[in-house]
């Protein structure tokens, strides 16, 4: 990191975690944000990711928790205060209650009291009357009057309710007791609350990091730029060659690219954006390149018309064809597990063996060269466009690679691996040279790019055309599609990279940055898209 600590560090991101909305943001966009506040070019905390990262969860998490204790704290207390103002209420109104029956009770009791007392008194003073003849007997309880069987009433209730009072006091205080079950807060219904929660967890949680569309490009300006089609965003500038960039070759797991250019060609760190090696040695320089990634080497098309390998770890060359076209190599095409080369130049197509170096087939006199090709190395197909003014698009169809002896002078024959076909059958189209195709050869589909400002959509088993698009932007000097989405990316003439819907034919968006031709074109799109 730059010239602070992370007390400095975590102040930026404190501040600017209070001024924003947490469902809306990523730790990337953090990230970036602390870098302009520290005042960092982007991707000068890069260096530093994991522990940023760390820090910046951590901070979130400190603000996400603040409010929720808060709320939890503040629900508990209003809890408790309802609690105890229950209590007392509760209490007041039971010893009311209980008041209320003995007053009734002792009142009742002291008239009974009273009755009994006055006909005791009668009786003594009927009794002389009577004689004595009636022996004084104890009274028998008299049938009780509308006030005793009430009383009796009264008294009975009075003993099931004291009865049953523990019984409902047990209750009362076991709803009391019982404990706040965490919820939402207040005024927050249970459907806030779950989207509030997902959000502060899709916020915090990790999420894998999605694989990105990228589109690599190299311009007659010398640069490289690698663009984030999620964005439309450059996100790499890459700087050093002296000339034009002629042709790419990249390895998207690894984020390693090759360019191949007037003056050198260069292996590139994509991700770090710097120049691990650069090789010189390409006399009039490099128009094709193509990499053996596994290897570490790479196969180099000379505009003097050599083939030169390029060892990447001790940047040896060879050169194990002096002469592969006269005026330059154009076009190239490896399968290194095969061990062959197609390479396209002035007047030819050749395939070579790379065990030995020897050329396996050279095609008949091509007017105006070869400026563009791609094989089906499965069944040995070869698609190719020219500069020919009547010859610009052919398709090879060859036999598969096969033991052909020839006699030698002694008499003895001789295995040589050949490869032999019919002659090309030609697609009419384009008006002016092709300067680049891409063919998915499962679906039999191809799409040729040319100097006539078309995208031409073929059948190649049909060999007929299914769309072709008349460019606004002037001459397609290089391309690159996507078959699925039926997508190509175009570079333009006058700098901007170009994607165009192939079904409309229409300019979906534009990627400026480059300020001369874009010469050469490589797309990833990530799985799923």
């Amino acid at each position: 990191m730059a010239n602070f600590d992370e007390a400095k560090l975590r102040l930026e991101i404190k501040k600017l975690l209070s001024g924003i909305d947490l469902t809306s943001t990523s730790l990337g966009k953090l990230r970036a944000s602390a870098e302009i506040a520290l005042g960092l070019a982007p991707g000068g905390l890069d260096s530093r990711k994991t522990q940023v990262n760390q820090i910046i969860t951590q901070l979130i998490q400190q603000k996400v928790s603040a409010p929720v204790e808060q709320s939890s704290a503040a629900a508990e207390e209003e809890t408790q205060g309802k609690r105890k103002r229950l209590v007392p209420a509760k209490e007041e109104e039971e010893d009311a209650e209980d008041n209320a029956m003995l007053g009734e009770r002792k009142g009742k009791k002291e008239k009974k009291e009273k009755k009994e007392k006055k006909e005791k008194k009668e009786k003594k003073e009927q009794a002389p009357e009577l004689g004595g003849a009636v022996a004084a007997a104890p009274a028998a309880p008299a049938a009780p009057s509308d006030d005793e069987g009430l009383e009796a009433e009264d008294v009975q209730v009075a003993v099931e309710e004291e009865v049953l009072k523990p019984a409902i006091d047990s209750a009362a205080e076991t709803v009391t007791e019982a404990p706040v079950a965490e919820g939402p807060a207040m005024g927050m219904s249970s459907f806030e609350a779950f989207v509030e929660e997902e959000a502060i967890t899709e916020t915090l949680a990790p999420k894998p990091k999605k694989e990105k569309d990228l589109v690599l490009s190299g311009a007659e300006d010398g640069t490289v730029r690698l663009w984030d089609l999620d964005s439309s965003a450059c996100s790499r500038v890459l700087e050093g060659h002296s000339g034009a960039v002629r042709a790419l070759a990249v390895d998207w797991e690894a984020m390693e690219a090759l360019s191949g250019a007037d003056d050198s060609v260069k292996l590139w760190n994509l991700r770090q954006g710097g120049c691990q090696k650069t090789c010189t040695d390409v006399p009039e320089g490099c128009a094709a390149v193509v990499a053996d990634w596994a290897a570490r080497s790479a196969v180099c098309g000379c505009g003097d018309g050599s083939l030169r390998v390029w060892q990447f770890s001790t940047s040896e060359v060879q050169t194990p064809v002096a002469v592969a076209h006269r005026g330059g190599v154009w076009a190239l095409a490896a399968d290194f597990e095969r061990k062959r080369l197609a390479s396209g130049g002035d007047e030819h197509l050749k395939v070579w063996d790379m065990s030995d170096w020897s050329c396996v087939y050279t095609s008949p006199g091509h007017a105006g060269g070869i400026m563009s090709l791609a094989v089906n190395w499965s069944d040995f197909q070869i698609f190719a466009g020219s500069a020919s003014s009547e010859q610009r698009l052919q398709l090879w169809t060859f036999e598969d690679a096969e033991e052909r002896h020839q006699e030698r002078a002694t008499g003895e024959k001789q295995p040589r691996k050949q490869l032999e076909g019919s002659p090309p059958e030609t697609l009419a189209g384009h008006s002016d040279a092709v300067s680049d195709l891409s063919v998915d050869w499962e679906a039999g589909t191809a799409v040729t790019a040319g100097w006539d400002a078309t995208l031409i959509v073929w059948n190649l088993e049909g060999k007929d055309k299914k769309e072709s698009h008349a460019c606004k932007f002037g001459r397609v000097r290089s391309l690159a599609v996507d078959f699925k989405l039926m997508q190509a990316v175009c570079g333009s003439s006058d700098g901007p990279v170009h994607l165009m819907d192939l079904n409309s034919g229409l300019i979906q968006r534009s990627l400026h940055g480059h300020l001369g031709a874009v010469t050469a074109l490589k797309a990833h799109k990530s799985e799923g898209t």
